[in-house]
């Protein structure tokens, strides 16, 4: 809508395109209830399977001190009789790997063992080696004897080298182990692991990594040199207290928010009361958009809802800067011509197309380029052109600019349009495939419902 006043010409209202918004919206709606569960039935047993098996695996090191009771037995039947559910990679000793079949090797105490297994089987060796128990919310708590856990990642992801300056553990006592993800918008993303800033100022330290490679002797180096990234899962651990305030900090996201803070849980009705009046300042033109947004995230600040920090930190400095990188790179189309040179070419290739055939073909490209670039380049780059087009071939501009809100935000079929996707796709530890595979059909669907708005709404004969 900005665009188009920027142009020159009328901007939306807020209910302006909600009748065909709604008609695309239940038509999708339709396939995702009923239609995408039996295309990801793979998925969804491979899935369902996993959780049966608790088998999100996590790549930890191990390190065998005195108190493990493993020192001086032999590797083979340490792994069959403690590390049995283990998939074991390598033991570092001494700053020297060695790899299996581990036959003649002797365990030493120091020695540090590269292992992936799911958290209900580093629960489980906790339990035997630290005499821990497993709460029923899935926290595994350790006595304050037990708090120097042998669980280690290491300077880096992976890294063999130890804990590298942080503070002895056992006086945060008594400990937990908690399983988190990284959000996009996180400081920790290109971090190592142990940065000794996190872990000193939270009490806590992260000991487990998701492993998503199926060859684990091809990817251990690299996986060893990789740090963080957005929709990494981990496994940290720290002070109860400690983790439960990770609850809500931005830099992490906890996979089960079983502790939320009581005195902000209280301000939730004020929240949703000052969302709803932005949303109603802009529906009714008391304010535009940005202005009823800026002043809603005013109040949540006064009022304590979200601290200063933590809002400065939601912005993505990454996607501030590509937006207005397209929003001058489309000011360029229009100034330079482009747009119009553009338009022309699309004119003359659509000669003798009706209207609405066009507007539908139109929306189609958009609807795919989104797949490719992000969803906000897309709508960027496109709208002067489709101001462009519409003028060029003497129909109102809404349609065309309409197809640019819907055909933008159709990156169903790829994770590279939006964000989210990504995060989605690490976390719930989808394939690309899955993306082509439930996506793509709904793409179809959404070409197929815009034609039908083109021809019996937009531009009826």
């Amino acid at each position: 809508s900005s665009l188009l006043v920027g142009a020159g010409l009328q901007g939306f209202g807020f209910f302006d395109f909600t009748i065909p918004g709604l008609f695309m919206a239940i038509i999708g709606l339709v396939y995702i209830c009923f239609l995408l569960p039996v295309t990801l039935l793979e998925h969804k047993g491979s899935s369902e399977k996993s959780h049966r098996t608790a088998a999100r695996p996590f790549f930890v090191h191990y390190e065998i001190r005195p108190a493990t009771g493993l020192g001086g037995k032999r590797v083979t039947d340490v792994l069959q009789a403690e590390l049995n559910s283990f998939y074991v990679l390598a033991i570092n000793r001494q700053g020297k790997t060695i790899h299996g079949p581990f036959v003649d090797d002797f365990l030493m105490v120091g020695d540090k063992i590269a292992m992936i297994g799911t958290k209900d089987d580093i629960a489980e060796l906790i339990i035997r080696q630290e005499n821990a128990f497993v709460s029923s919310e899935s926290v595994l708590h350790t006595p304050a004897s037990a708090v120097a856990s042998p669980f280690r990642l290491g300077s880096t992801i992976g890294s063999l080298t130890g804990l590298g300056g942080l503070a002895d553990l056992r006086q945060f006592a008594p400990m937990a182990v908690a399983e988190v993800f990284v959000p996009p918008n996180s400081r920790l993303i290109g971090t190592s692991s142990d940065d000794s800033s996190f872990a000193l100022s939270k009490h806590c330290t992260i000991i487990g990594r998701e492993w998503l490679h199926k060859r684990p002797e091809k990817h251990l180096a690299l996986f060893q040199r990789s740090r963080l990234r957005a929709g990494d899962v981990l496994i940290i651990q720290g002070k109860r207290e400690e983790l439960v305030t990770l609850e809500s900090d931005p830099d992490l996201v906890t996979m089960s928010r079983q502790n939320a803070d009581p005195a902000l849980a209280k301000k939730a009705p004020l929240a949703a009361g000052i969302f709803a009046g932005v949303i109603l300042c802009s529906a009714f033109d008391i304010l535009n958009i940005a202005a009823a947004s800026f002043v809603g995230a005013l109040m949540m600040m006064a009022f304590r809802i979200i601290s200063i920090e933590r809002a400065f930190r939601v912005l993505d400095r990454k996607v501030i800067f590509v937006i207005a990188s397209t929003l001058a790179l489309g000011k360029a189309l229009e100034a330079t011509g482009g747009s119009e040179f553009l338009a022309s070419i699309w004119v003359q290739h659509t000669a003798g197309w009706s209207t609405p055939l066009s507007l539908a073909v139109f929306f189609v490209l958009v609807a795919f380029s989104s797949n490719v670039v992000s969803t906000k380049v897309a709508a960027v780059l496109y709208t002067p052109i489709a101001i462009a087009i519409a003028q060029a071939i003497g129909v109102p501009v809404a349609p065309f600019a309409i197809a640019v809100i819907f055909g933008a935000n159709c990156a169903f079929a790829s994770p590279i349009g939006y964000q989210t996707n990504l995060l989605v796709m690490q976390t719930g530890q989808y394939r690309f495939s899955d993306f082509l595979r439930g996506g793509l059909p709904l793409l179809i669907i959404a070409c197929f419902s815009f034609a039908l708005l083109s021809y019996f709404w937009f531009f009826p004969s």
